[in-house]
């Protein structure tokens, strides 16, 4: 044979088992979707989040998301800004560059069992996706992923590690306690120690037991309740109809009613215990917060 002839054929030869050794490679990689998450995102019933030995269950209830983990612990209303920033990153997660095929400083990437968050969505009860989420990439627009069950470290971009959340449960509670339209009260009942206010609204004139009075300290009222939020959430098993301290309840313009209980103040910190409807959580806001809703008939002018 030819000296030319051969080198060809020897370069043929190689080319070939490249090519093989190539798609070895590849049929030996397992097969991953570029957006994990895209296609179930919308139809999710229940989203996991676990750290560790610490996971949180979010779960879809009509438009709503509630939050529980572990036995009696909820469910509470979730976050949701927090919800949907999860939704959000998950959607738009895209992986991209394998980072080690064997998963090799698994640690580093903080993508070890320890140290990473993973999420799973569920419809009917069953996974319909999953993921291992690292640390942020130097870049900040990556961060390492992975699947479970697979040893292959990825880089991948469209999330941001720390929007994910925690898998605690109190960080997920919604800390805003009423969440009203003040345009849509039209009336408000205040009982408190001793004392009983009455307000109800016709048009923009509110009334005290039948007395128009300055609609301006009412207003501020209603500001206080539409935005009234939780600082930190109790412990405690006391049901929250036990709190009979003081009471609050609007009805709005559909019919509903919200109503907001309070329990004497702590005398530490002189917080006060809130409970709204029929929240099982008890919440604690301030002593400022709880007697800017306390007003009493005398905080009320007469025009």
């Amino acid at each position: 044979m030819a000296p030319s002839k051969l080198i060809k054929t020897l370069a043929f030869i190689a080319g070939v088992l490249a090519f093989s050794i190539l798609a070895l490679a590849l049929l030996r990689r397992p097969s991953r979707p570029d957006a994990p998450f895209a296609g179930s995102i919308n139809t999710a019933e229940k989203i996991t989040l676990q750290v560790g030995a610490s996971s949180v269950e979010l779960i879809r209830d009509s438009a709503t998301w509630t939050v529980t983990a572990g036995a009696g612990a909820g469910p509470y209303r979730a976050d949701a800004g927090k919800v949907k920033t999860l939704i959000g990153n998950l959607k738009n997660l895209r992986v991209e560059d394998v980072i080690s095929e064997r998963g090799h400083a698994a640690a580093e990437f903080e993508i070890n069992p320890e140290s990473a968050t993973t999420v799973t969505l569920y419809r009917d009860n069953k996974p319909q996706a999953a993921g291992v989420f690292g640390k942020q990439a130097p870049d900040f627009n990556h961060l390492y992923f992975k699947f479970p069950g697979q040893p292959v470290i990825y880089l991948a971009r469209g999330a941001i590690r720390g929007e994910l959340g925690e898998a605690d449960l109190t960080s997920w509670r919604d800390r805003a306690l009423l969440n009203l339209i003040e345009d849509q009260v039209l009336t408000i009942y205040i009982e408190g120690p001793g004392f009983k206010t009455a307000l109800a609204r016709s048009s923009d004139t509110w009334s005290l037991n039948g007395n128009v009075v300055d609609a301006a300290p009412v207003w501020g009222l209603l500001g206080q309740l539409a935005h009234l939020r939780a600082e930190a959430f109790a412990d405690s098993t006391q049901p929250p109809e036990k709190l009979t301290h003081a009471s609050c309840i609007v009805q709005l313009r559909n019919g509903t009613t919200r109503q907001l209980r309070l329990g004497r103040p702590d005398p530490a910190t002189k917080r006060y215990p809130a409970a709204v409807d029929k929240d099982p959580g008890i919440a604690w806001i301030s002593e400022a917060a709880a007697k800017s809703i306390l007003q009493k008939p005398s905080d009320f002018k007469s025009k």
